[in-house]
């Protein structure tokens, strides 16, 4: 029987690795024969990309609606359940996974990063809606041991792009480069990372990879 699935996540903001994601996930469910909607900032783009119907993430009323009438949500990939990066978007997430509760829809929490969240009503409200759904799956022993903390059972998977069947390639001589802007990200570190590339890779081309162009092209340029 043909199910319609909600997905929501960081999608539709250019980045490569949430990309990567949906992209693998759509697979999956459609190889099931499900009816799949993304969540999107941009969703013109993802319908195109991905062949799936998508609406705009903030349109809360759509939004709203479109869990009412739909049989599954499923919050993931990536580390959208912490706030270290906005307690905002944290909200954002959980009121997602509170509307679809509310409308008595299964959620699955699929190949998360879990935490770190700070903010104590934010962190209250985690447990809460977490203990209230119907599976849960982390990337990483870190989240794992955080919902063991909370009593919260969970599996613990690998990240899905590493689910992707490649084929190896011939050796091209170029040696790849991904940076991330962070608070820890200083000079100094940036500095020792170049010259450690340098010593190492003298005799290959260095191909360097920005994966969100909006955070990461900076650091890359500099990086360069």
């Amino acid at each position: 029987m043909t199910k319609k699935v909600v997905v929501s996540g960081y999608y539709g903001f250019e980045n490569f690795g949430d990309e990567l994601i949906l992209s693998i996930l759509v697979q999956h469910l459609k190889a099931l024969q499900n009816e799949v909607v993304v969540l999107s900032s941009n969703p013109r783009k993802t319908s195109m990309e991905h062949f799936v119907n998508s609406i705009n993430t903030f349109s809360f009323n759509q939004v709203s609606g479109l869990l009412k009438n739909s049989d599954i949500l499923i919050s993931g990939g990536g580390s959208l359940l912490q706030d270290a990066t906005s307690v905002k978007s944290l909200l954002y997430y959980l009121w997602v996974i509170f509307t679809a509760l509310r409308h008595k829809k299964d959620v699955i929490i699929f190949a998360q990063g879990i935490g770190p969240i700070n903010n104590k009503f934010a962190q209250f409200i985690t447990k809460l809606l977490l203990k209230r759904c119907r599976y849960i799956s982390v990337r990483d022993e870190k989240s794992q041991k955080l919902l063991e903390t909370w009593g919260i059972k969970c599996d613990l998977l690998c990240d899905p792009a590493y689910s992707l069947d490649i084929q190896p390639t011939h050796n091209t001589g170029i040696v790849g480069v991904q940076l991330r802007d962070f608070s820890t990200m200083n000079d100094t570190l940036l500095k020792k990372l170049a010259r450690q590339v340098v010593k190492d890779f003298s005799d290959k081309k260095i191909r360097i990879f920005a994966l969100q162009k909006t955070i990461d092209n900076e650091i890359c340029r500099k990086f360069e």
